[in-house]
C-alpha cells in the first residue's frame, strides 16, 4: 500500500466520507488534498504530521506503513457515523457561507445598506455555527478517544 493509499484509508477511517471533508477538517484545499490522496503530488513529513493529528494515526504509518492504525469503534451499530453528519455540515455551512460572502460583494446588495447588513449578518451567524460544528466535532472525537 502507497502512502496516498494509506492517507485515503486513514481519513476513510477517521469518518470523513470525502475527500473534500477531510481536506476541510484538516485546513487545507481540496485541490492539495485530492492531489495528496491520488498520489499526484507527494507530501511531506510536515503535512503527515498533521494529517496523523486530524485523522487519528500515527503520522509513520500514513508515510511509512510501520504499523497498521488503530481501528476505533464507530459510535453508530451500522458504521455510518458521518454518512451525512459532522463533517458533510461543515462542509455545506462553508459553502453557504461563501455564497453569503459572494452575495455581499454584489452591486446591488452593496446599494442597499439593509441588504448588505443582512447578508453580513447572515455570514457571520454561519461562520459562528462552522465554528459551532467543528467544536462538537472536536468534542465528539475527544469522547470517543
Amino acid at each position: 500500500m502507497t502512502k496516498n493509499e494509506r492517507l485515503r484509508l486513514a481519513r476513510s477511517n477517521a469518518g470523513f466520507a470525502s475527500a473534500s471533508a477531510g481536506a476541510l477538517a484538516v485546513g487545507v484545499t481540496t485541490s492539495t488534498y485530492i492531489h495528496h490522496e491520488n498520489g499526484t503530488r507527494d507530501f511531506d513529513e510536515q503535512k503527515a504530521l498533521i494529517y496523523g493529528k486530524y485523522f487519528s494515526v500515527d503520522p509513520s504509518w500514513i508515510l511509512f506503513g510501520d504499523r497498521e492504525p488503530d481501528r476505533k469503534p464507530s459510535a453508530l451499530p451500522d458504521g455510518n457515523r458521518y454518512d451525512y453528519g459532522t463533517h458533510e455540515c461543515l462542509d455545506r455551512t462553508y459553502l453557504v457561507m461563501e455564497m453569503f460572502s459572494y452575495v455581499s460583494e454584489h452591486p446591488q446588495v452593496k446599494a442597499n445598506p439593509q441588504w448588505t447588513e443582512m447578508a453580513e449578518k447572515a455570514h457571520h451567524a454561519l461562520w459562528e455555527l462552522y465554528q459551532a460544528i467543528g467544536a462538537t466535532s472536536g468534542d465528539e472525537a475527544k469522547e470517543g478517544a
